[in-house]
């Protein structure tokens, strides 16, 4: 007889109690107690093999008497689960399935409620072990339990997700409550596939606020598909603008913390007789306008508030940054810009500052509006332009671009604002209570819009993405806003999926949220920031330089083409170099560094793309540089130096050096050569070309000489005899006695008949050849 382990024959008994306890009726454990679940007597649920047409399995299922039903509750591709009625969900049905080719399991349809919605089981089972629990433990429990270890689930190590090896029909609710009777276990449950569903919106005017759901054109951000993970609760938004009216029965609730820097007491709201002050409290709307049963929704409608009333000079600007991160904001959003092209170095310091370190390390987005002027956001918003803050622009109820909306390079993303044939519905300064006005009549306006919506939209999906996730990090938070954009119009460079006009495409709220909450599951990983100062040099193998982000490089790829060329690399793809990935693009780097040369690059325009990689496979935005023809650079051929060739004595004279280059051009290169005369006790280069005579008892022949080195470092050298003139003594040259040994003013040199005379001077001038050498400016 085989002999049983004791926590065998635990398990075993374990099992026959509870099964007896729960009779005919299965019990699901959480919270402490069993939850009783009624098995459907007519539907079981079927997973497919990977890899298999759905419509083949589909049919062979239906001719074993199994047809598809509707899945209310949507499970992702990614479980491959199918819903089937039967004549009878019993064990030879299951059987009778579990044949069908391609089927991997069969197991029966759950309800808490016999009216409610379906509970889908397969083969895995969560399990909370003890936390003293060891290694060798867990493994020998799934042994006992004939399951196996999958994975760690969530930040616990000591919960995990088991695969049992025989799972059809009902045996994992079975074996996941024999696992919670287990002393070795704190909880153990079935991992359940239920439906979820958004929290109930019974604000009023919900209905008119498009830009958060619209069934219509899909011009919103899908707002409640983002709700049903969270609605913000635990992140806050601080929002720096003219005044917010912090007592709006929408608002009050979530207001956390508050400055007027005007005034300097915590009342941000509209200031008596100053006409209008409307804004602030429109842009809290968009974002925080409570989730209640009055008027309107935020983006995230259970975020808090920090509400900051403008100051007027800059120092308020760098205290209103520091002051939120100091209190709590986990992102900052701003729809202004300053109405000079002038950012104050103390703003730019403090943003620069709190994207790195802010949040206690994790870095601050401060969020942007991009500006309304219908021109470039560089020349009308500087700091919306930084690369440290987000820049947003505005898109239409059409979904397409709002006219007024800024452009360019820096742009990040677009948010559904006016410009279309609607508005934005939000929260408005309450009437008969403030000097000022509001943009309508009530507390309410439907005709607020611009950039300045935009903004605290995607602060409020910001919010409810570091809500799913507080642990991410400014730049991943970015990275997640922008990688999960919906691409809207058209001018999209396909390289660096950007486009002036749209950034990189419309917020999408519910995928941004799914990101952040994957990336719990990722080690952290989002996507990698691109490479910036991206430059290849004009040379014959053209040296690339690059700077990599500060995080998340596993390796740089770098792509070369001969014409320009579209190529995204697919997250969870390796690339090799050499591997052809558009055509005529091929891979020529694939490392960490920062350099490359590409010592075989071809003639002519070569065009470059560099990616970056993470560590579990995602790739960065793309950035490009490029290199025109290559030009076979200039040399010096020879220099001419022309001036007089009598001077006398005490006097200056001027002269002047023409390089002639490999192309047949001329150059005057006066100011670049170096200068020299001798002798120098009687002739001195006092400036480029300027030769000054010293005094003389006879007639003195000297010279003058010019050296001129060109970018290639080769060097060519002129020489001019001259005559210094004693003007006590009659000239030699009246005289006759030297006309044949001058050169003509202008020669690079060339003499006459060489006398005696010249023979001795030329000996001693090549003893007196030597001299500095310049290069030509760049």
């Amino acid at each position: 007889m085989r002999h049983l382990s004791p926590q065998l024959v635990l398990f075993g008994l374990t099992w026959l109690v509870v099964s007896a306890a729960a009779g005919d009726q299965p019990l699901i454990y959480s919270g402490g107690r069993g939850w009783p679940v009624v098995k459907s007597a007519s539907e079981l649920t079927v997973r497919i093999k990977p890899g298999t047409q759905l419509e083949q399995v589909r049919s062979a299922l239906a001719a074993r008497g199994a047809a598809t039903a509707r899945l209310p509750l949507r499970p992702g591709p990614r479980q491959r689960l199918e819903l089937v009625t039967v004549a009878t969900a019993d064990q030879p049905t299951i059987d009778r399935l579990a044949g069908t080719p391609n089927v991997e399991l069969v197991t029966h349809v759950y309800r808490f409620d016999p009216a409610g919605p379906p509970v889908l089981v397969t083969d895995t089972i969560i399990v909370g072990f003890d936390a003293g629990l060891a290694e060798q433990e867990i493994l020998a429990f799934c042994q006992e339990y004939e399951a196996r270890l999958i994975r760690p689930v969530g930040g616990r190590g000591n919960t995990c997700l088991l695969r049992l090896e025989r799972a059809d029909g009902g045996r994992t609710v079975r074996a996941a409550a024999a696992m919670y009777a287990d002393r070795r276990t704190r909880f153990s449950h079935p991992d359940l596939i239920m439906g979820k569903r958004a929290a109930v919106i019974n604000d009023p005017l919900y209905a008119d606020q498009w830009h958060l759901n619209d069934p219509a054109l899909d011009a919103d951000i899908n707002a409640p598909e983002a709700w049903i993970s969270t609605e913000g609760a635990g992140a806050t938004i601080a929002i720096y603008d003219d005044a917010i009216d912090i007592g709006h029965p929408d608002l009050t609730t979530a207001v956390q913390w508050a400055w007027d820097y005007g005034e300097k007491d915590n009342d941000p709201s509209p200031a008596p007789n100053i006409v209008p002050e409307n804004h602030g409290t429109a842009v809290a709307g968009v974002a925080v306008a409570q989730g209640n049963d009055i008027g309107v929704r935020g983006s995230a409608p259970s975020a808090g508030l920090i509400a900051q009333r403008w100051g007027d000079p800059t120092s308020d600007d760098v205290d209103a940054l520091n002051d939120a991160d100091s209190n709590g904001a986990d992102v900052h959003s701003n729809s202004w810009s300053y109405s000079t092209p002038i950012l104050p170095d103390a703003v730019r310091d403090e943003i620069v500052d709190l994207y790195v370190n802010g949040r206690g390390g994790l870095g601050l987005l401060v969020i942007f509006a991009a500006g309304n002027e219908a021109g470039p956001i560089a020349d009308n918003s500087p700091i919306a332009a930084m690369h440290e803050t987000l820049a947003v622009g505005a898109s239409t109820d059409l979904n397409s671009r709002a006219g007024y909306s800024n452009t360019g390079p820096e742009l990040d993303l677009v948010a559904p604002s006016s410009g279309g044939g609607l508005a934005v519905v939000t929260t408005d300064v309450r009437d008969g209570i403030f000097d000022t006005n509001g943009y309508s009549v009530g507390d309410y306006t439907d005709t607020f819009g611009g950039t300045s919506s935009a903004t605290p939209l995607v602060a409020g999906a910001a919010a409810l993405c570091l809500a799913a996730n507080p642990d991410l990090k400014a730049v991943q938070l970015r990275a997640i806003l922008e990688h999960t954009c919906d691409q809207i119009g058209t001018g999209y460079d396909g390289t660096t999926s950007h486009s002036e006009n749209f950034g990189y495409g419309k917020l999408n709220a519910s995928a941004a949220v799914a990101a952040a909450i994957t990336t719990l599951g990722n080690g952290g990983y989002t996507w990698p920031d691109h490479v910036t100062q991206f430059a290849a040099s004009q040379d014959a193998d053209p040296a690339l330089i690059w700077v990599n982000p500060p995080e998340e490089v596993a390796s740089v790829m770098i792509v070369r083409a001969a014409v320009p060329f579209d190529f995204k690399p697919v997250d969870g793809t390796n690339y090799s170099i050499g591997q052809t990935v558009a055509v005529g693009a091929e891979v020529v780097y694939n490392d960490s560094g920062t350099t490359f040369t590409d010592t075989d690059a071809p003639e002519g325009d070569i065009y470059y793309a560099a990616f970056v990689r993470n560590d579990i496979g995602r790739w960065s935005w793309g950035n490009t540089t490029q290199t025109g023809p290559l030009v076979t650079p200039l040399t010096v051929t020879t220099v001419n130096l022309a001036g007089p060739i009598q001077i006398d004595e005490q006097s200056a004279a001027q002269y002047q050096a023409v390089a002639r280059l490999s192309n047949g051009s001329t150059l005057n290169v006066t100011d670049e050569a170096d200068w020299s005369a001798w002798p120098t006790d009687v002739l001195t280069s006092s400036s480029p070309g300027q030769i000054q005579a010293g005094p003389v008892d006879a007639d003195t022949i000297g010279e003058v000489r010019v050296s001129y080195t060109d970018e290639q470092s080769n060097t060519k050298v002129a020489t001019l005899r001259v005559t210094v003139v004693d003007v006590d003594t009659p000239s030699s040259r009246d005289q006759g006695t030297v006309d044949d040994i001058a050169p003509a003013a202008g020669c690079c040199g060339a003499a006459g008949p060489v006398t005696p005379l010249a023979l001795v001077v030329g000996l001693v001038l090549l003893g007196r050849s030597g001299g500095r050498h310049r290069r030509t400016r760049s």
